[in-house]
């Protein structure tokens, strides 16, 4: 029905019958008490002006030959399409060497972000199972069949990605668990710290397919936050995800992490101090 999450083993290059990341929800987290200790607010009703705007925005800006959608939102679309666990990695070892952390607290920040990650993943595919909301790629082909006399449907409709992901749409995955990590880096260096990212290449589209290079391969940021929604936003612009997906991923994913923070792997006194 409307709003309900609906494979096409075509577009997501898997067997008949196949969704991704069920298990996630039955993975023991580091962190959280369980993996739905932080429910997302439902996505908007299929009827609703909220919903419309956000169909016709991925409509136009994440279609495959899109007259709409910049240079730069094409750039950021595809540099930010690595996962998580890899780019955020990569930048902890650029900000343990650019403020010289020691050994201790370097262990710490990884333990954190890696965690924040898992975390994130865990929580995440439990909510996507949980509302079972379909993705664009589905929206738009089948929205004659929606009940919104304001949306259009384009049964030939692609996306800039030309893939799209075997499990449901929301909340965002990618904006939960980069909004985890970004806001655990916030935490420990400060939101407004001016930093450079690197992403040296990418899938073209869904994995295992061919890589491309990067150009640039840098993107720099004012504010760990402001990386954060850029994260997020680039899903739309891939046309694989609605604006509210990648909002409630970043508001979960900032959830997840100063739950993190203000509870586990907090500084304790040094032992000459403790009488």
């Amino acid at each position: 029905g409307p709003g309900v999450y609906a494979e096409f083993e075509a577009h997501s290059g898997t067997p008949r019958g196949f969704v991704f990341g069920t298990g996630w929800a039955r993975a023991r987290p580091f962190f959280l008490e369980r993996a739905d200790q932080f429910r997302a607010a439902p996505p908007p009703e299929i009827e609703s002006g909220d919903y419309t705007r956000a169909f016709d925005e991925v409509r136009e800006f994440g279609r495959a030959l899109s007259a709409t959608r910049t240079a730069d939102q094409t750039h950021l679309a595809f540099w930010w399409k690595e996962f998580c666990d890899s780019s955020m990695n990569r930048l902890a070892r650029h900000l343990v060497a650019a403020e010289g952390l020691d050994l201790w607290a370097a262990t710490r920040l990884f333990a954190l972000i890696d965690a924040g990650i898992f975390d994130g993943y865990v929580s995440v595919f439990e909510n996507k199972f949980h509302f079972n909301h379909w993705r664009p790629y589905t929206a738009i082909r089948w929205a004659e069949n929606d009940g919104n006399p304001a949306t259009a449907a384009e049964p030939d409709w692609d996306n800039t990605h030309h893939h799209t992901y075997a499990f449901p749409s929301y909340p965002s995955a990618h904006g939960t668990v980069c909004a985890a990590a970004m806001t655990l880096f916030a935490r420990v260096f400060g939101d407004d710290y001016t930093f450079t990212m690197t992403t040296p290449e990418v899938e073209r589209a869904g994995p295992m397919s061919p890589r491309v290079k990067m150009d640039p391969p840098e993107r720099s940021f004012t504010s760990f936050s402001s990386a954060a929604k850029e994260c997020a936003l680039s899903r739309v612009y891939l046309g694989i995800h609605f604006r509210y997906d990648a909002e409630a991923g970043n508001e979960l994913g900032r959830r997840i992490a100063e739950h993190a923070w203000h509870r586990f792997l907090v500084p304790q006194a040094s032992a000459s101090t403790i009488r």
